[in-house]
């Protein structure tokens, strides 16, 4: 990202992101967050897929 050059010259900047990814890490409302968009990334899918196919089954009845 834009900062690595930063994150590379100084040492605080770095463990200060370091313990800002380990919070979030064990923070349950990201956790919560994550789970929920995995799950409509997953609905999403299904839903494409089995309307491709009823447009694929349209066109060969017609």
């Amino acid at each position: 990202p834009y900062e690595e050059l930063e994150i590379k010259n100084d040492a605080t900047l770095k463990e200060k992101r370091e313990a800002w990814h380990q919070a979030l890490s064990k923070d349950v409302y990201v956790e919560e967050a994550l789970n929920v968009l995995d799950d409509l990334q997953t609905k999403s899918s299904v839903v494409k897929n089995n309307s491709s196919k009823l447009k694929k089954d349209k066109l060969v009845k017609s």
